[in-house]
C-alpha cells in the first residue's frame, strides 16, 4: 500500500452539466473518492475566465466538506496578491472550522495583468503584496491583536473573532515555477506545491534551490505535494487520444493569459513535449512516472487533474476506480524516497 496520499482536482465546470448538477456530481466524486482511499481534493482559482467556467474554491470546498469526514481540502491555488488578507484570514478560519481542521491553503503570486487591474493593484507589486498578506494572516490567526502598517495593507488594532482549528494555522503550500519563487517558499518554511507546468528536469533544478533555501533558514522539510495533469485510461493508446484534445484546449486557454514569464519554466510546449511532463497512459505506466518523483524528492501528496473535454460524470467515477485499483498500489513501493530527499 502506498504511503503517498492521492488527491484529485475539482473546480472547472463541465459544459455538459448546469452548475447545480455539476456540484452534485462533484459531491458524489468526493464520497466515492474517500471510499476508494483518496485523501485530498484540490480546487483551482481563476477570475474573468470566460468561456471556461470556474467555481470559486472557498465556497466550493465549504460545500464539499460535508460530503466526507476524512478528505483534506486544498486550494490549488489562490492567487494571494489579489486578496485582502484580513478577508482571506477570516475565510480560512471559517472553512477550517467547517471541515474540522482539514483545510490546506495553497497560494501563488498570480500573473494576469487584467486581474491585478480588477482589484486596484499592480502586477509589479505582487511579491510585496504576497509577503505582507502572509505576515498579516499568520499574525491574525494567532488570535492576538494586530497592528500592521505596510506598503500595501494596513491593519490597526485588529483581532479576528475565530482562529483556525489547526494550530498555529492550516498548512500553507506555495506554488512556484521560478527560482526566486521556490527560494521564497523555502525561506518561509512552506511546502513547495510543485505545479504541473514543469517536467522532471525542471522540478529537479528548482528542488535544489528550494531545499537549499529551506536548509539555510533552518526549517524542516514539510509536505512535498505534486500536481500533475493526467489522462489515465485502460491503455496508452486510449489515453493519448483523450490527452491530445484535452491539451489543445488547455493550451488555447492559458496562452493568452501570460502564464509563461522570463523567469519561469517553459510552459507552452508541443503535445509531444507535453507527453514528457503530464501523466498520459495506463495506470501502471503513470505509476512508474510518479515513482520517479517519489524516489527523487520524497513526494508525499500527488494531486491529479483528471478532467478532459466532454468528460462525463460516469467517466470521472470510472477513472477514480482505475487510479485506486491499478495506479495507487504501484506507487511508493521502494520506500526509500522520503529518507533520501529529507536526508
Amino acid at each position: 500500500m502506498s504511503k503517498v496520499e492521492f488527491g484529485f482536482t475539482l473546480g472547472v465546470a463541465n459544459p455538459l452539466y448546469p452548475p447545480e448538477k455539476q456540484i452534485e456530481n462533484w459531491a458524489e466524486m468526493v464520497r466515492v473518492g474517500q471510499q476508494l482511499g483518496f485523501g485530498l481534493i484540490s480546487t483551482p482559482q481563476h477570475w474573468l475566465a470566460h468561456p471556461v467556467k470556474w467555481f470559486q474554491p472557498i465556497p466550493l470546498l465549504s460545500r464539499l466538506a460535508a460530503e466526507a469526514d476524512r478528505i483534506k481540502l486544498a486550494t490549488g491555488i489562490l492567487q494571494l496578491p489579489l486578496y485582502n488578507p484580513v478577508d482571506l484570514a477570516e475565510q480560512v478560519a471559517t472553512v477550517d472550522a467547517m471541515s474540522k481542521g482539514r483545510f490546506i491553503l495553497g497560494v501563488g503570486l498570480g500573473y494576469r495583468e487584467q486581474l491585478f487591474e480588477a482589484v486596484g493593484a499592480r502586477k509589479s507589486d505582487r511579491v510585496g503584496r504576497f509577503t505582507e498578506a502572509i505576515e498579516i494572516m499568520r499574525r491574525l490567526w494567532s488570535g492576538d491583536e494586530v497592528t500592521f502598517h505596510g506598503k500595501h495593507f494596513r491593519v490597526t488594532k485588529g483581532r479576528i473573532s475565530m482562529t483556525p482549528v489547526q494550530k498555529p494555522h492550516p498548512p500553507i503550500w506555495m506554488a512556484a515555477q521560478s527560482e526566486p519563487a521556490v527560494r521564497r517558499a523555502g525561506e518561509m518554511g512552506f511546502a513547495w506545491y510543485i505545479p504541473p507546468q514543469g517536467d522532471f528536469n525542471d522540478v529537479k533544478r528548482l528542488w535544489n534551490v528550494y531545499k537549499d533555501a529551506l536548509d539555510k533558514a533552518g526549517h524542516p522539510l514539510p509536505a512535498v505535494p505534486l500536481i500533475r495533469y493526467s489522462c489515465i485510461a485502460k491503455d496508452k493508446k486510449t489515453a493519448v487520444e483523450y490527452a491530445r484534445a484535452y491539451m489543445q484546449d488547455t493550451y488555447a486557454m492559458y496562452r493568452p493569459w501570460g502564464l509563461e514569464e522570463k523567469s519561469t519554466v517553459r510552459i507552452h510546449r508541443t503535445f509531444e513535449e507535453e507527453m514528457q511532463r503530464a501523466l498520459i497512459g495506463s495506470p501502471e505506466e503513470c505509476a512508474e512516472e510518479i515513482n520517479k518523483y517519489v524516489d527523487a524528492f520524497g513526494v508525499t501528496h500527488v494531486i491529479l487533474g483528471i478532467g478532459r473535454p466532454n468528460f462525463r460524470h460516469e467517466d470521472a467515477l470510472e477513472t477514480l476506480h482505475l487510479i485506486a485499483e491499478r495506479l495507487i498500489p504501484n506507487v511508493g513501493r521502494k520506500g526509500q524516497s522520503a529518507q533520501r530527499a529529507r536526508g
